[in-house]
Order: C-alpha cells, then structure tokens, then sequence
C-alpha cells in the first residue's frame, strides 16, 4: 500500500519509518528539504510539492493519506513551554460541507500562521479557499473548531476557539457564520461571535454544543484549560471552586432574540453548578434518559454514553427558578 506523510517534523518522521519497516511504499513532503532528504536515503520517495504527493496518492487508489503539520510553532521569550506550558496542545480539524456540493470540506485550526479552509473538488482534490471565504483566523491562537449550524439555515458555520495571548482581544474566540456560496462556489463567512454572545476570550480548548435545557435549540459547552497559575508557572493550582478558578469551563444557554433575528448566547455556569477548574481539552455529553416504566419506577436512571456505564443516583431536579429567565 502507497502512503503519503505531508508534513514531516519529528512524528512525521518517526510515522515514515515505522510505515517503510513494515513493507508499505511511502512518499514524504515537507518544507524542509533535508528532512524529505534524509527519508529518502531509507527507502522513501520524497517529492517538492503537495501536489506531487496528492498525484502519487492518485495512482494508487488504496492509498492512505496521513497529514501532520507542517509548519512548526516557533518558541520565543514569551512563548515556550516553560512559561506556557500548554502550547504544544494541538489544534482542531472540523469537516463539514460548507457549499452544499455533497462533499466534505476540510477546515484546519493554526496557532502562529493561518487557519486554513479547503473546499473539497472531488477526486481526491482540494482548494486552499482560507482567503475568499474569509477564515484565516484573524492572527489568533487557534485550538478546537466546531462545525455547526448555528442559525438553523442550512449552511454549516464554524466556532473556532483561541488561547494563549495575554492580550484578551487575541484570545477572542470566533463565530463564522455562512452568508451563503458565490457563484464560484465558493462559501464567503462573515465573524458574527460578538452579536451572538460568543465572542469569549478565556483561554478556550473547545466547544461542545448540545440541547442541555431541552428546549429545542443548541447550547454551548466551553472547555477552558488556562495552565499558567500564579508566579509558579510549573506548578498548578489545587482543584477548588473559588470565585476566581481561570480554568473553569463555561455553560451558555441559548436565548432566540427576536430583535437581532437570530440567537444569543448567555453564561449560565454558575446557575448551573458548574464551579470547578479543570484544566480540559474537550469535554463528553451524555444524555440521561428520563422515561419510566411502572415495574421499574425504583431502578435508578443509566447515563447513555457508555453501554457499560454503571447505575447512577438520582439527581437532583434542577427547576428554572435556579436559572436565569430566558428573555
């Protein structure tokens, strides 16, 4: 089997070998070229462009393509991991369909360059779109990307979460909302994260939308992982629920605003319990059924996550007189 490692760096690099050790027919591109180099000389086939490892990919049609990034984050006085030590946590990729064609689009999170936009062509073929549809990332530091539709419109939106910068406008997190595909078919977005309450500047990881008041509309889970505490950077604080915990991740309920004609997002966290740090990368939702039978009115609920998920006690009801009232 043909195998394409696009981005090599140490993973990469390391991927490569393990790959060409067990037989498979590998073929390497990085923008560093001693590195394509140094593969080559074990058995790898090293190309100078994306391109020709895409061609390569296409000639062989049970090919596997594993992408790695490429560009590496470049450590300075003020951004290394003995001051920040969570910067190598990574980014996030969210596929979604962005021009309605029937085919996924791929979308990448960046920290020190661009967030990157690529609209799917079929076969195998993609297009760097980031600068027509307007997606770059504004020069923030990116983390996780969520692919939903947030205006119930049909066209899928992204909600992409930043960290890191002390500045707190570079950490504003960012909503692009479709407004629709060209003629060119290409999706244009436009950054609508402070009309729709969104606009968080926390040190975000990510964010989980679900239903959690049942009210027939997607609320947001924002997983929040600040690692730098006190004058101490290598040492975290103990898990606590004081006033100022940086690390606590946020619940925002979902409130239609009939004057702006579309949602707004209110902070309920501390209504809603949610009082501890946490240090998180991404966060799981599982449904509780509330349905009973007769014969079973004294068994206890089972979470729906897990199939092996063990009894629960009963929870407590929470009643919206604990919450803020929806407009």
């Amino acid at each position: 089997m043909q195998i394409g490692v696009i981005g090599l760096g140490r993973m990469g690099a390391n991927i490569s070998r393990r790959l060409m050790r067990a037989g498979h027919s590998t073929v390497v591109w990085d923008a560093n070229a001693s590195a394509v180099q140094e593969l080559g000389k074990e058995g790898a086939e090293g190309t100078g462009s994306l391109q020709g490892v895409v061609q390569a990919l296409k000639d062989k049609p049970r090919a596997v393509w594993v992408m790695l990034k490429a560009t590496p984050t470049t450590e300075n006085d003020s951004i290394n991991p003995i001051d920040v030590v969570n910067i190598y946590n990574g980014g996030g990729i969210g596929i979604g369909d962005f021009n309605n064609d029937g085919l996924p689009d791929i979308y990448f999170t960046a920290n020190m360059t661009s967030s990157k936009l690529y609209l799917n062509k079929g076969n195998f073929v993609f297009e760097d779109i980031t600068d027509k549809a307007g997606v770059g990332g504004q020069d923030r530091w990116a983390r996780g990307v969520s692919v939903i539709d947030i205006n119930n419109d049909g066209l899928m939106d992204l909600y992409v979460c930043n960290t890191i910068y002390k500045d707190t406008l570079r950490r504003r997190n960012i909503l692009y909302v479709n407004q629709g595909t060209g003629k060119d078919g290409i999706p244009h977005f436009r950054d609508m994260a402070a009309e729709y309450g969104l606009d968080i500047h926390v040190q975000s990881t990510m964010a989980s939308f679900f239903d959690y008041d049942n009210d027939g509309d997607l609320d947001m889970y924002l997983t929040v992982n600040e690692a730098s505490n006190g004058y101490n950077t290598s040492t975290f604080l103990q898990r606590n629920s004081g006033v100022q915990v940086p690390s606590r991740g946020g619940l925002y309920r979902n409130d239609w605003d009939s004057s702006l004609g579309h949602p707004a997002f209110h902070d309920v966290s501390a209504a809603a319990g949610i009082t501890f740090d946490g240090y998180g990368h991404a966060a799981t939702v599982c449904a509780r059924s509330a349905s009973r039978s007769a014969s079973t009115t004294t068994a206890p609920r089972r979470a729906s996550c897990s199939p092996t998920a063990r009894p629960m006690p009963e929870a407590p009801p929470v009643t919206t007189a604990t919450l803020p009232p929806k407009p």
